[in-house]
């Protein structure tokens, strides 16, 4: 019998704090691709304890793995959007302006109890890299539709993804300074993945 371990058309999905858009549809189209057969390995407690990619790797040594970033002015807009929404360690921040939000959550100081899923200073980079390994696909949402065709290639299939989310406009809601916070506070994520604002 095959399994993960002997069989490279196993895959795990990565999801990255605020940048989830692209990794549902991913998710989606896998299960309606192997109705009978899985090749999306979903490990519930990894997803519900927000797993990153050296801790699936330690349950699931040489998986691989996919995983989408997300341009990180849009990452942070989503972020402020969910700390308004819900009650989170932030929830000091939920009054605040868009820009009053941004230039405040380079101050905050996150200690080692806090969950580090809500962290909007969670770079996309350090979350997709092991100590010698990082994510085998690496996908922008901003274009997921034309790089996930390396996956429709590898499993022969046409089949496109189907969304149900998209990344919200964000552009009008920042300044020249929020623009240049967030160029500071997310340097390797935007010269990693060849981001700008523009």
């Amino acid at each position: 019998m095959k399994t993960y371990n002997n069989d490279d058309s196993f895959f795990m999905c990565i999801k990255i704090p605020f940048s989830y858009i692209g990794v549902n549809e991913i998710k989606s189209w896998f299960q309606q691709i192997f109705l009978r057969k899985q090749r999306l390995i979903i490990d519930e407690e990894l997803d519900l304890s927000h797993a990153n990619l050296e801790q699936r790797l330690e349950w699931y040594p040489g998986i691989s793995t996919i995983s989408v970033v997300t341009n990180p002015w849009a990452r942070v807009y989503i972020a402020y959007n969910h700390v308004r929404r819900k009650e989170t360690f932030f929830n000091q921040l939920a009054s605040l302006e868009f820009n009053e939000f941004i230039s405040t959550i380079d101050r905050l100081e996150i200690d080692d109890s806090y969950n580090f899923w809500y962290n909007p200073l969670a770079s996309q980079a350090s979350w997709l890299e092991s100590k010698d390994k990082k994510a085998d696909y690496i996908f922008k949402v901003e274009n997921l539709d034309e790089e996930f065709k390396v996956i429709q290639e590898y499993f022969k299939t046409t089949d496109k993804i189907i969304w149900y989310d998209r990344v919200p406009e964000y552009k009008q809601h920042y300044n020249s300074r929020s623009i240049e916070i967030v160029e500071k506070l997310f340097k390797e994520d935007i010269e990693k993945f060849g981001y700008s604002f523009d």
